[in-house]
């Protein structure tokens, strides 16, 4: 988004959450929120032009979505390190029980290679691994996340997020990441192109799903099993039997 300063603005049905430069028109980040989910929302933390954080209520945990825009391969390390600071902060703000999601425009290929899989997945566009996908890598490994974008097997046309000026080159460079504890609640994730957007870049979409915990509580865990043979027992049946 490319809007002035920070704050929050009703649009039909939607309320509009950003954070973008103080004066001119260069950067931004937000987020629409549809009038299902508006009541949901607890806390929005505009951060700086490119980076901003939204809480929303969900049935079992609360949501901690982080949207990015992250500066191009070609800025200096200065300005990449700096970014990387503030996305570490806007990250260690966030409460530490919630689902942690950060998606965006990291302006990063991540690739195929083996080693990166636990993090990564297999399926990729691209076969390589850029310098910005590095350090997305080393941001995501350090937290125990992973990259959900490429761990669904899709289409290259559904794999790419953005098209070059020239229409010749794809890239996949937005991504979805998640906590590694709730990789599972990603169903999937697919980039659709049909809605025009007046954008170089690809709507991406993902379906999340949250569950409940199956850990069990303290009282439960000292219950331990019944045991089956006492029913059989003359004993126990004639001490039932006077109940």
């Amino acid at each position: 988004m490319r809007w002035t300063k920070q704050g929050r603005k009703n649009i039909k049905n939607c309320d509009i959450y950003w954070s973008g430069d103080t004066n001119k028109r260069s950067f931004g980040a937000g987020f629409e929120v549809g009038e299902r989910l508006c009541r949901q929302v607890r806390v929005f933390t505009p951060a700086v032009e490119r980076l901003t954080a939204i809480r929303i209520k969900a049935t079992f945990f609360n949501i901690s979505f982080i949207c990015a825009h992250a500066p191009t391969e070609e800025k200096d390390d200065e300005v990449k390190d700096t970014f990387c600071e503030q996305l570490e902060r806007t990250y260690e703000r966030c409460p530490r029980h919630d689902i942690k999601v950060v998606l965006g425009d990291f302006n990063a290929r991540v690739g195929q290679e083996g080693v990166f899989g636990p993090t990564v997945g297999k399926f990729s566009l691209h076969n390589g691994t850029s310098p910005n996908g590095l350090r997305l890598i080393d941001f995501v490994g350090d937290r125990n996340m992973v990259i959900s974008s490429t761990r669904f097997i899709h289409k290259k046309i559904h794999k790419a997020t953005w098209l070059s000026p020239d229409r010749n080159t794809r890239n996949q460079i937005d991504n979805v990441v998640i906590d590694g504890r709730h990789a599972s609640s990603v169903l999937d994730v697919r980039t659709i192109r049909g809605p025009n957007i007046d954008s170089d870049h690809y709507l991406v979409a993902t379906k999340i799903r949250t569950r409940l915990s199956a850990a069990k509580t303290k009282e439960q865990k000292e219950q331990g099993k019944l045991d089956v043979e006492k029913f059989q027992s003359q004993q126990t049946a004639t001490r039932l039997s006077h109940l």
